[in-house]
């Protein structure tokens, strides 16, 4: 389904005052309507300020850290916490059918700012999840047959789950899944067009060997 085309709409002077920091950080300096309601009943968001309150929302808001908590100690940089200052940015970059990354460029990086963060396909964004959010019992893309005590691999290539045979030892498991990762990773990154994403996901795939 299409999604309606946003307008701006002006705000009145009341609207304007009576708004509050977003999750208790950011400020909605925008001169217009971001989240109004239409003729029909229905609230359609500004992109930019979708973007950008998401964004608040992975580092700042309590729920959402709880059921995401990878983002525990994520920060946004004091310049984006002005929505004008992130829809500056935001307006020059190639955005539309993607999502915003922090951790491509600069492996581990923690806050939202501008030489960290690029917008890319939700392929590329999933594509490092699991590489990231390493931990649990045994190692990422690993677990156990309790009927007979084997360890199993897979790996998501291209989007489908591959499995990657069974073995004795955790270790042994994680050998095939971080092979395979690191294969997909690299297939993936010869895809980019941009060079400094390409570049990012190289050293990602690196990670992988050492």
């Amino acid at each position: 389904m299409k999604r309606k085309r946003f307008v701006e709409v002006a705000a009145s002077k009341m609207s304007l005052a009576k708004r509050k920091r977003v999750y208790g950080k950011g400020i909605n300096d925008a001169w217009y309507h971001t989240n109004p309601t239409d003729a029909d009943g229905k609230r359609t968001m500004c992109p930019y300020y979708r973007r950008w309150h998401n964004m608040l929302k992975r580092c700042y808001n309590t729920a959402s850290l709880k059921k995401r908590p990878t983002y525990v100690g994520c920060t946004v940089c004091t310049p984006w916490l002005t929505f004008s200052g992130f829809r500056k940015w935001m307006e020059n970059q190639n955005w539309i059918g993607k999502q915003i990354d922090k951790d491509i460029l600069i492996i581990g990086n923690k806050i939202y700012l501008p030489k960290a963060c690029r917008f890319v396909s939700s392929l590329v964004n999933n594509l490092l999840t699991d590489h990231r959010n390493a931990g649990g019992l045994y190692p990422r893309g690993v677990w156990i047959d309790k009927r007979d005590g084997k360890f199993t691999a897979a790996c998501r290539v291209n989007g489908k789950k591959r499995h990657l045979g069974r073995f004795s030892t955790p270790e042994q498991a994680s050998t095939a899944y971080k092979k395979a990762k690191y294969a997909e990773i690299r297939r993936v990154a010869d895809q980019q067009t941009d060079i400094e994403i390409r570049a990012g996901l190289y050293r990602h795939a690196d990670l992988l060997l050492i």
